[in-house]
């Protein structure tokens, strides 16, 4: 996904990013995929303004909370895609 948000950053002078994320189906995390999370945090955190994540599971609320510390938007977390979008 970071290639993707790269290239299509690339070039656009002021970004403020709103982002949603549905997590229903996610069944794990790896360590490669969170420190690829991590180092994306850091290279993309300042052009978030709202981050919506949707799922159905307490890790996904506390990965939810711990991510805030890397973007400089808000990180939401809701149950249903419909509150999300709201």
């Amino acid at each position: 996904m970071t290639p993707l948000i790269d290239s299509a950053l690339n070039g656009v002078k002021e970004t403020e990013i709103n982002g949603f994320i549905d997590a229903t189906e996610l069944e794990g995390w790896d360590l490669r995929a969170a420190w690829d999370d991590f180092k994306f945090g850091l290279s993309h955190g300042p052009e978030f303004v709202k981050f919506a994540i949707v799922g159905q599971n307490r890790w996904q609320k506390v990965s939810a909370m711990i991510g805030s510390w890397f973007i400089a938007g808000e990180i939401f977390f809701f149950d249903s895609s419909d509150d999300a979008f709201e």
